[in-house]
């Protein structure tokens, strides 16, 4: 899934968020968890809303190497037999939005995996591993670009874990179903004409089945945005904080680990806790497809593997009449046109970090949703916005166009296209 992270600060009609989970997602009966605990090393908790209305597709495809792990003391120890686990994730992950505040999303993964040892033979196994499912909903806005999202999801294992003990295969995962709630902060750093850095800040409560311990999960990470095409960056870090209230014994869940992973803590961790250090690279082109590399490596932990892993991923949006803020050059808006204008507003509020504006005039006046505003300056137009919400006597617009790299200003004047040909 994207991610895509220009959010509108303005809504329209406020409404309670439970009651459009109720109304709109009661086929997804257990909203309730964070990406698989089984696999948190690559799927890990993050931030599922997006930015506009519509459906966007996220084929990712991940490697992960791992011989030694953290054990209950943080120090490192080997596998049994040395041996050696590398797993490749395939995953799709899908979105709907249906508006800019209320997201649906999904997963679908399978697993590779394979372990060589020493003096025994070697295993491998593919199959479907840990499915997600679970909603996201944009609750808070600020004036100054700070949004707060509520999100839930639960993991659903499609795999047996007694099937790969008869097979004497290697474990997909812990068989658990993975449930968890939790909240996720956009903060805006700095905003250029072209690009936008944020911090995105999230945490959450995992409860898990078969008497495994609860957890914290949290991921923070400074992030790089580009406006139309360019750069796309991302630095910090994710965790798991263990609750340490695992209801099984420690032997049952080390006869699991040696029994499906060979002494891999990636099965049957006991009251499981780590810091992963995370980076990302990539490019958004001019069609809004994203193309991602990431890496993150364990910085410390107790009872969970240790290795090395890497994610390609791409994006794809499909959002119906989608426009985004783009930057041109030209001096002029009308380039030989001919613009008429039926109503005059006054911009009330700006938030730069995010595009937007708000104007002092709203139904009441006809403006309706998919209008067209022209923003003025004293050097005349500088930018176009199209109105998202409506109120009774203001707006919500969103710019689509800047024609001159200059800041919208409060009380600067926004005019009606009605003509633009």
């Amino acid at each position: 899934m994207k991610t895509q992270y220009w959010h509108s600060a303005f809504t329209g009609k406020n409404f309670n968020f439970f009651n459009v989970m109720m109304n709109r997602l009661i086929l997804v009966a257990l909203f309730s968890s964070t990406s698989s605990i089984a696999h948190p090393l690559i799927q890990s908790w993050q931030n599922r809303t997006g930015s506009t209305a519509g459906f966007s597709l996220n084929p990712k495809i991940s490697y992960f190497n791992s011989s030694q792990n953290f054990d209950a003391t943080s120090k490192i120890i080997l596998n049994d037999n040395n041996a050696i686990v590398n797993r490749t994730y395939f995953d799709v992950n899908a979105s709907y939005g249906f508006n800019e505040n209320l997201f649906i999303f999904a997963r679908l993964s399978a697993i590779y995996t394979s372990i060589s040892t020493t003096g025994l033979n070697n295993f491998s196994i593919f199959g479907l591993s840990d499915q997600l499912i679970g909603a996201a909903y944009r609750a808070v806005h600020l004036e100054n670009g700070t949004s707060i999202s509520l999100q839930a999801e639960t993991t659903i294992p499609a795999y047996s874990n007694d099937s790969a003990k008869i097979n004497q295969s290697p474990f997909l995962g812990d068989q658990t179903y993975d449930m968890t709630f939790g909240a996720f902060a956009e903060i805006p750093v700095l905003s250029k004409p072209t690009y936008q850095f944020y911090l995105d800040a999230g945490a959450g409560y995992t409860y898990r089945s078969y008497g495994y311990s609860a957890a914290v999960p949290w991921n923070v990470q400074l992030k790089r945005y580009p406006v139309k095409d360019g750069l796309l960056l991302s630095l910090g870090a994710r965790g798991n904080l263990s609750l340490q209230n695992d209801t099984l014994s420690q032997s049952l869940r080390d006869n699991d680990r040696h029994t499906g992973a060979i002494g891999s803590h990636l099965i049957g961790g006991f009251n499981p806790s780590w810091i992963l250090g995370q980076a990302s690279i990539g490019y958004q082109d001019k069609n809004d497809i994203q193309y991602v590399l990431s890496s993150a490596y364990p910085i410390t932990g107790n009872n969970i593997a240790d290795g090395i892993q890497f994610t390609l991923g791409i994006q794809f949006d499909f959002a119906p009449g989608k426009e985004k803020a783009t930057i041109k050059k030209p001096s002029t808006i009308s380039k030989g046109k001919f613009v008429q204008y039926d109503l005059i507003a006054k911009i009330i509020s700006t938030n730069d970090q995010l595009y937007l504006v708000k104007i002092d005039q709203g139904s009441d006046s006809g403006v309706e949703v998919g209008q067209i505003f022209d923003i003025f300056a004293e050097e005349g137009v500088i930018a176009k916005a199209k109105v998202t919400n409506v109120k009774n006597e203001e707006s919500a617009l969103r710019v689509i166009e800047y024609l001159k790299e200059k800041s919208i200003e409060t009380d600067t004047i926004a005019k009606r296209v009605v003509k633009d040909q």
